[in-house]
């Protein structure tokens, strides 16, 4: 069962992954065209792109988990919005990049799933169905935001010390870094 949801995560994840390439060759090609009125504005957009992957991830990775609803990827985005806002709250520069964007689209994209055809009293009609979707995942996002506020400083620190360590370790570092991208191969999360 959990099996199975991993690699849902992971076949949905293949539409934001897909921008990456976009955004490397955007990069690539205003850093080599000689022209400066034409290659400033392409290194700008593979930029911009990579410094919003975690948006690009909650939208994308949400449609995708809600079966290509455009109000999961609406509501990923606010997730996001409020996820990131309330974690780094104290001013502290969390970069939770695409992490960050993955629980946002959780967030959303389950959410979605669970409330959709949601029903009130007519009265509350307005605010039943898809609707309803964008109001409880706000109401979710903040306990997650004040979470990761209180542990992702700590997390961050062990994935740049663990980053540094597998640089400077050479060969055997290129080997566990292989032999853990080779374990996420099932899950279709190895991108």
């Amino acid at each position: 069962m959990a099996k199975g949801r991993m690699q849902k995560i992971g076949a949905a994840a293949m539409t934001p992954i897909a921008v990456l390439p976009a955004a490397a060759l955007l990069l690539a090609l205003g850093n080599v065209i000689p022209i400066p009125a034409v290659a400033k504005p392409l290194a700008m957009a593979g930029q911009l792109l990579i410094n919003n992957i975690g948006l690009i991830f909650a939208v994308g990775l949400a449609i995708g988990l809600a079966d290509d609803a455009s109000i999961a990827g609406f509501t990923g985005a606010i997730s996001y919005v409020i996820i990131t806002g309330i974690a780094g709250r104290d001013g502290a520069g969390l970069e939770m990049g695409i992490l960050g964007g993955i629980l946002a689209a959780l967030t959303g994209g389950l959410r979605y799933n669970r409330f959709h055809r949601v029903q009130f009293h007519p009265f509350f009609s307005f605010f039943a169905g898809r609707r309803f979707v964008p109001i409880i995942a706000s109401v979710a996002s903040v306990p997650i935001g004040i979470g990761l506020g209180l542990i992702w400083p700590g997390l961050q620190q062990a994935i740049a010390t663990l980053g540094q360590w597998v640089f400077s370790a050479g060969g055997l570092g290129v080997a566990i870094y292989g032999a853990l991208e080779r374990l996420l191969l099932p899950l279709g999360l190895h991108h």
